[in-house]
């Protein structure tokens, strides 16, 4: 309530101007993402003060893979910046494709992209491809959208072909996903745990369907129907007992169907769509806060991290402006 509480002063001592407080944000990301190439190229150097900002937060967060560093810029992980670049993404992308400058120049937006692209963040590339999807269907581009799946399959195709980490996740994924298969070299930190909060929720949904079981319970209901509890006996990979790292896996234990509907019913309802007017920026506003939301919904079960009650304010807000 404290948290929601002050983002919903911000909102009051900005007036209520909905566009003044979106650009704020454009510009912060611009210069997270500008942090997040110089990490990059600070890796490539072997500069190690300009991509390891452990000094400076109280946690490391470098993430190498045998592929280099994946940046994460000011936050801890990479996924955190794919899903806090996801507004400013939409803008970059647009920019680009209508040949527009709301709030950045070209070079700008490309910017926001690399930045996004050198994340190498799974969360990050859904928040690209809901990009694609809303831009589609806003302005009628249904061929494309249809190309940019294709294209997408086959870039996706190559790198399980030539990166092994990769294809290892996704090996992992598909058998956790469409097999349940439960075996060692399938529980990983990455693929099991949104897997295993996933089986959580909904056994805790089917005991308690109407309301859930109450804010901040799921780490009770973890403990009753977590696998590491029963079938996998793996030290070490108890991750997201607090969050789910999901926001509607939390939102399913927690709440039940009762907060599924509330959510659902904010996101339609407020959703502002194209009308046809170039000067009217709310359906940018929308769309672009829209991606955040959804990202929250798949990989984010804080509900305070990284300023997400301003989004959700924003979103409402951006509507009534309308």
């Amino acid at each position: 309530m404290l948290t929601v509480s002050v983002y919903y002063y911000v909102m009051e001592y900005y007036e209520l101007n909905v566009e003044k407080m979106f650009k704020i944000y454009l510009t912060w990301a611009y210069w997270t993402a500008i942090i997040a190439i110089i990490q990059y190229i600070s890796f490539k150097l072997n500069f190690t003060p300009g991509y390891d900002y452990s000094f400076l937060l109280n946690k490391g967060n470098v993430s190498v893979s045998d592929n280099g560093i994946r940046v994460s810029s000011i936050f801890l992980e990479p996924s955190q910046l794919g899903i806090m670049l996801g507004p400013a993404a939409f803008v970059s992308l647009l920019n680009i494709l209508r040949k527009k400058n709301y709030h950045y120049k070209i070079y700008q937006s490309v910017v926001i992209l690399i930045a996004l692209y050198l994340s190498r963040s799974s969360t990050g590339y859904l928040g690209l491809f809901f990009v694609v999807l809303i831009l589609g269907l806003n302005f009628g581009y249904i061929f494309y959208v249809i190309i940019f799946f294709i294209v997408g399959y086959f870039a996706a195709l190559g790198l399980y072909n030539t990166v092994d980490e990769f294809k290892v996740r996704v090996d992992n994924s598909t058998a956790l996903w469409l097999h349940d298969d439960l075996a060692l070299e399938n529980v990983n930190s990455s693929s099991f745990v949104l897997y295993n909060n996933a089986h959580i929720a909904w056994t805790n949904l089917k005991e308690h369907p109407l309301f859930g079981t109450g804010l901040g319970s799921h780490p009770v209901a973890y403990e009753k129907y977590s696998y590491t509890k029963t079938i996998v006996k793996v030290k070490g990979i108890e991750f997201n007992k607090q969050d789910a790292n999901s926001m509607f896996f939390r939102l399913m234990s927690e709440t039940g169907l009762f907060g599924l509907v509330f959510v659902f019913i904010l996101i339609f309802r407020c959703f502002v769509g194209y009308n046809g007017d170039a000067d009217d920026n709310h359906w940018i506003i929308s769309g672009a806060v829209w991606i955040t939301i959804l990202l929250y919904l798949v990989r984010q079960g804080t509900d305070f991290r990284n300023g997400f009650p301003f989004f959700v304010w924003l979103y409402y807000y951006t509507k009534l402006s309308s």
